[in-house]
């Protein structure tokens, strides 16, 4: 039963613009219920993890949530596509639907805007937290997941799911604000 409603869930999803869908707010932390499981370290995890940690130039023990890297290296290089929810193409608040889905099993906002009004600002970004970008006049009309060491992953346009640094000019003059869900950071949410 749980596997027909998330299949509805997410075929619901790619009938929704990440710019122009709406879902209400108080669908963000429902979760399913789903008891909670102390995750291993697979070999395999352990050389997705390095490869993220010499991508992002930091120590493996550094990258505190392994499974969100097992997710990432499952999407990265998929093409860009608005409103798109699967492997075939998938739009900025869909990724970060997506990874937060699989990781934790909970629904979130699926536009950008309400996205941003899901989080708490803060200074100080952690793994996981959400970062906003504003584009053509448009305020926090992209979204990614924050990294480690400046670096995010995120469904881009022009290269599809990559992963960026927001400390390249480009990305510095867009980057609008940047934190956690307020239900809590990504590592506090998984299920």
């Amino acid at each position: 039963m749980n596997k027909i409603i998330l299949y509805l869930g997410l075929l619901s999803l790619g009938f929704v613009s990440c710019k122009s869908a709406s879902v209400s707010r108080s669908n963000v932390g429902r979760h399913t219920g789903r008891e909670s499981a102390t995750v291993s370290v697979s070999e395999r995890d352990k050389d997705v993890l390095k490869k993220y940690a010499s991508k992002l130039e930091v120590q493996v023990n550094q990258l505190k949530t392994p499974e969100l890297y097992r997710i990432i290296d499952q999407w990265i290089g998929v093409p860009y596509r608005n409103g798109g929810t699967s492997k075939k193409g998938v739009d900025c608040s869909g990724f970060v639907g997506i990874v937060y889905k699989a990781i934790t099993n909970r629904i979130l906002p699926r536009t950008t805007q309400d996205l941003r009004v899901a989080i708490s600002v803060t200074n100080r970004l952690q793994e996981g937290d959400l970062v906003f970008f504003n584009y053509n006049g448009k305020t926090n009309s992209h979204v990614g997941i924050y990294l480690q060491n400046g670096k995010f992953v995120h469904a881009s346009s022009v290269g599809g799911v990559i992963v960026s640094d927001l400390n390249s000019a480009h990305y510095k003059k867009v980057f609008s604000v940047g934190g956690p869900l307020k239900i809590g950071r990504l590592n506090q949410l998984i299920n």
